[in-house]
């Protein structure tokens, strides 16, 4: 396809017309065919039929990741992206695949964020079509994009890609890659709420049109939070609501403000419960030997 796609823009550089639209014909059959058939491909359904393996997975994700960067057209990178969303699916559902997954993703969420490069799309595709594998592996990346992209504006498309990714709450009882997905979360949260109360504080940021992508993006967030937190996180969430707040002006019990309050005591309850309970386990003593065999003979007695 991209030779066609190469041969076709030449020609219509140079001014020729002779061919240019049975160049662009077979252009967009080779689109329909890669994107609607070849991608559609379940393999795994298919009999005797294995996931594929991580060396030879990981390669065709490099290739194809390198293809995208050289992309000329938005077809193209169309036809790129719809090609890793079908070998990540013909993966199997493994810690390893997932770092590899995490890796090669999180290669093309850096060059987005800090270099002249495209990518939004190849994400947006990603987590539109394998949110919980997006779950599991972006969380991170997106995380730190939407901290230190280069722009004001990569940040608040960083922003509004995480609003997407947690927009699917996970379920750790459905299969291996949501409980991959949600002790990743678990694991990035307090990271994340630093995030937010860093950004709330940016006057960059606070701009009406950019904080609204924000705010949108915590909303989202907000469900997907687990107890216990720690209490560095608890401090980051209760200041975001802080900072809200000072946002809405006249409207303090604004419905985001009453939701962060809402998730607050729930997660403050999670936490208390949780030290009640550990301090509970560390009181109760086991019995020694000497009162189990008191214990014993009381038995015999009886009898």
């Amino acid at each position: 396809r991209k030779r066609v796609g190469t041969l076709a823009q030449k020609a219509l550089e140079s001014g020729g017309k002779n061919g240019i639209g049975e160049k662009k014909a077979l252009l967009d059959r080779l689109s329909v065919l890669i994107k609607q058939k070849l991608c559609k491909l379940r393999l795994l359904s298919m009999p005797f039929a294995t996931p594929i393996g991580i060396v030879p997975a990981t390669e065709l994700l490099k290739q194809i990741i390198n293809e995208a960067k050289k992309a000329k057209d938005n077809e193209q990178m169309s036809c790129c992206s719809t090609c890793l969303v079908f070998v990540v699916r013909s993966m199997p559902s493994s810690p390893e695949a997932v770092s590899v997954i995490s890796d090669e993703y999180g290669q093309i969420v850096r060059e987005w964020a800090t270099r002249r490069s495209r990518g939004a799309s190849l994400l947006d595709d990603f987590i539109s079509h394998m949110p919980t594998m997006a779950q599991a592996t972006l969380v991170t990346s997106l995380n730190e994009a939407a901290r230190e992209a280069r722009s004001p504006f990569l940040k608040v498309e960083a922003f509004r890609l995480l609003a997407l990714l947690f927009a699917v709450k996970t379920d750790p009882a459905s299969s291996a890659v949501d409980r991959l997905a949600h002790e990743k979360i678990r694991k990035s949260q307090e990271y994340l709420l630093q995030t937010f109360q860093h950004t709330l504080q940016d006057e960059e940021m606070r701009k009406p049109k950019r904080v609204r992508i924000v705010l949108k993006a915590l909303e989202k967030v907000l469900p997907c939070l687990t107890g216990p937190l720690s209490l560095e996180a608890l401090t980051s969430l209760r200041t975001t609501q802080e900072k809200i707040e000072t946002l809405t002006g006249k409207q303090p019990d604004s419905k985001l403000s009453g939701l962060i309050k809402e998730r607050l005591v729930e997660l403050q309850t999670e936490v208390a419960t949780s030290n009640l309970q550990h301090s509970t386990t560390e009181k109760t003593p086991e019995p020694s030997s000497e009162s189990r065999k008191s214990k014993k003979k009381k038995k015999k007695k009886k009898r």
